[in-house]
């Protein structure tokens, strides 16, 4: 709802439901029109792929597990979704499966998709010392990361954990990349974020960093769900990372705080990578799953699925360095 009401973009919702007694199936997906993230990987390859698309990050979640464990129920509930497609000649695009999920990626594959590295999520498998102590590294990163949190405590900064509607004043905070990087606007607009705090989204917490004058240095916006507790959104205003390394001590006081409240990891997202491996992350490939449905050649899909995991080396070879590839 929050994306069908507070999105810029002509996504027009294409939702499936499977119901089977007590048991729910939901795939939420959009047949998209102006979406400026799937316009980007649309064409940011070759082949480009130019056909019409319904598809969604929410089969899998945004970077987890299914939503339910009835893999009999997600099957019909694919299966529901890719008779709609074909009835709109439309491409179906799933763009967000843990690799660790093979159940899913399978019954993808025996319904006829075809399945490519998309790009990569980073994740900290966590045990009980991270609570007193993030910092479970070698000693060489560990005593490096020890010293900037010397440093930012002795300068006075603060991490404040904050229900989520305390932190509207920050939203463009959290937007702080886009003026940095020079990203359209569209791509996370205000209203989204301010609709997210307000929502009293289930799991949803803020962590705030703060310097002595009660400024705000960074933000995280996070989920704790289920077993695993992931880092969402976050920005930081750079006048502030010196004395204070507002983005090191978010990323320990997340850690810390996934620890604490019994997660068995915690999810960072894509990138950059640096200071996520820095702090022991590891990357865990996303796939993509891709079903022509006749709206397009199965050879061009294919190589449209290809090119994308061959960019995504190029950009990034530090994620094959730190999973062995």
């Amino acid at each position: 709802m929050l994306l069908q009401q507070a999105w810029v973009g002509c996504e027009r919702p294409s939702h499936v439901e499977v119901n089977v007694g007590d048991r729910h199936a939901v795939i939420p997906s959009f047949r998209f029109g102006a979406c400026p993230r799937l316009s980007y990987y649309r064409r940011n390859v070759t082949p480009t792929l130019d056909c019409d698309i319904v598809g969604g990050h929410a089969l899998v979640g945004w970077y987890g597990g299914p939503i339910g464990n009835d893999k009999g129920l997600i099957r019909e509930a694919i299966s529901s979704h890719l008779e709609f497609c074909r009835a709109r000649g439309a491409a179906s695009l799933f763009f967000g499966i843990d690799e660790r999920d093979r159940a899913t990626i399978q019954s993808l594959g025996d319904l006829g998709y075809l399945i490519g590295r998309f790009h990569t999520n980073t994740v900290l498998f966590l045990n009980a010392r991270h609570v007193e102590d993030p910092l479970q590294l070698p000693k060489k990163q560990r005593e490096e990361r020890r010293r900037i949190r010397r440093r930012a405590e002795e300068a006075g900064l603060q991490v404040k954990v904050l229900r989520a509607s305390d932190a509207v004043k920050d939203t463009e905070l959290v937007r702080s990349f886009l003026r940095r990087d020079g990203v359209d606007d569209a791509v996370l607009p205000p209203r989204f974020i301010e609709a997210a705090l307000t929502a009293n989204l289930p799991g949803l917490e803020v962590l705030l960093a703060v310097t002595p004058r009660n400024e705000s240095a960074a933000i995280a916006l996070n989920f704790a769900w289920g077993t695993r507790y992931f880092m969402w959104l976050g920005g930081n205003d750079r006048q502030f990372a010196k004395p204070y390394y507002p983005s090191d001590i978010l990323y320990q006081h997340a850690i810390s705080r996934a620890a604490s409240l019994g997660m068995k990891e915690i999810q960072a997202g894509r990138s950059p990578y640096r200071i996520k491996f820095a702090y022991g992350f590891r990357p865990i490939g996303i796939m993509a799953a891709l079903h022509p449905c006749h709206a397009i050649e199965r050879e061009r899909a294919a190589a449209w699925l290809a090119a994308q995991e061959h960019r995504h080396a190029m950009l990034y070879p530090e994620v094959g360095l730190q999973s062995g590839l």
